[in-house]
């Protein structure tokens, strides 16, 4: 089913259906929020709701009037990232991600649609915010050092400032993790198709060594994606690499989105020759695919092309259908979205990158290549509020780099000349 067909049968429904928004759920136990995709935002559930019913991990009232706003054909808030693109022309991730759902995991959208509760078939969960990274696009509400550091320095100035909520510390008896297991046991485990475990680093989090052990003591029929920095401490690398050598239904996904210095200016806390070294490791040692999100932004589109250049190395050397390549781009926090860059330098980038493609396109799968073209159509588009975002991000560069001891001019100089940062 092409991407058209997909729209049709979907407004067939209503035309600001998703089936996203029933049949898969992003948990966060260690602060007690939900959400449908990762380009909404958590929505507290209250603790006495999941002691209750388990399942008000996924069903909350929240996301209940959200999805009867969509049998309705009314567009939810939350859901603005889909609908800005859609009204710029391009295809949005609801139209994508539902042509998953139907053409993977062979869900009918009009079943879905008969009522407003819904088990997700994909589930996306993190039981810890603990993390040895502060990516610039991060922030508290995911990344234990980045919570550090704003307790520190606090927001900011000039900035939206953080959401970032008080999570239950791991000595304590958490609910939310105790309604997983009731849920999981109740039969979760059994209609589950995707699993998805995330964090913080997720290597960091004993939950997610017990979700290994019940997924192979009960011999359970679901695929496994651990998104990982790929840059844990050595010792819990070693581990890993050990427990999952004969575990046939995991695989990773991790993001990176430039190369070298950049990478670790804009992904702090990376060394990238261990993360190159660490992705070697396991296309070479075990048949795990390995799935990369280029998180593009302001801080990596000049680095685009030479990202993929690299990383199709790695598809040449280990197989194209190993390494997969998913083209992602960052909404929130909006002064960081790459279509605040100056004009020129976007269409420099988009020219780089066509010319790259002409000679290696056939190391990638259509989609891989549709989502490129997404990135690159979108990148010529100018933010309605661009000199408002400009404005943020100049301020928060001044600040990362005081704070983190690091050089915007030295690192990205092609930015910094246009814009003459450096005056």
């Amino acid at each position: 089913m092409d991407v058209a067909s997909t729209k049709r049968m979907l407004d067939r429904i209503s035309p600001s259906f998703c089936i996203a928004k029933w049949a898969r759920t992003n948990v966060r136990t260690y602060e007690g929020t939900s959400y449908s995709c990762h380009h909404c935002r958590p929505i507290v559930t209250p603790k006495e709701d999941v002691i209750n019913d388990h399942t008000a991990l996924t069903n909350n009232e929240k996301v209940k009037q959200y999805r009867q706003q969509m049998l309705d054909g009314e567009r939810p808030r939350e859901c603005n990232y889909c609908w800005t693109r859609e009204d710029q022309g391009l295809t949005s991730d609801r139209i994508l991600k539902s042509r998953k759902f139907i053409t993977e995991h062979k869900i009918n959208p009009f079943t879905v649609a008969e009522k407003l509760t819904h088990d997700p078939v994909h589930l996306d969960i993190a039981f810890d915010r603990t993390c040895n990274f502060k990516c610039s696009y991060c922030g508290p509400q995911n990344s234990s050092l980045w919570a550090e550091e704003i307790a520190q320095h606090g927001d900011i100035e000039g900035l939206p400032s953080f959401i970032s909520r008080d999570p239950i510390p791991n000595r304590e008896v958490n609910p939310y993790n105790d309604a997983f297991w009731s849920w999981w046991d109740s039969g979760l485990k059994y209609s589950l198709k995707h699993l998805t475990i995330t964090g913080g680093e997720p290597l960091l989090s004993k939950e997610f060594w017990k979700v290994l052990d019940k997924v192979e003591e009960e011999n359970l029929d679901m695929t496994i994606l651990v998104n990982t920095n790929l840059c844990p401490p050595k010792k819990l690398f070693t581990k890993f690499m050990k427990r999952v050598k004969d575990f046939s239904q995991i695989n990773i996904s991790t993001s990176i989105e430039s190369t070298s210095e950049r990478a670790e200016y804009s992904r702090y806390g990376l060394d990238y020759k261990q993360f190159l070294k660490n992705m070697d490791t396991i296309l070479s040692e075990t048949e795990m695919n390995v799935y990369i999100n280029l998180t593009n932004n302001a801080l990596s589109f000049t680095s685009l092309t030479d990202m993929v250049k690299e990383l199709t190395e790695l598809k040449v050397k280990y197989g194209a259908k190993r390494i997969v390549l998913h083209s992602n781009d960052v909404n929130y926090p909006r002064y960081l979205n790459l279509t605040i860059l100056p004009k020129t330098l976007r269409i420099e980038q988009v020219s780089k990158f066509k010319k790259f493609m002409k000679t290696r396109k056939h190391y990638f799968s259509d989609m891989e290549k549709y989502k490129f073209q997404r990135t690159l159509e979108l990148s010529l588009i100018d933010h309605p509020e661009k000199d408002i975002y400009r404005d943020q991000f100049f301020k928060f560069i001044k600040e990362y780099d005081k704070r983190r001891d690091l050089n915007f001019s030295k690192t990205f100089p092609e930015i910094a000349n246009v814009w003459k940062i450096n005056e």
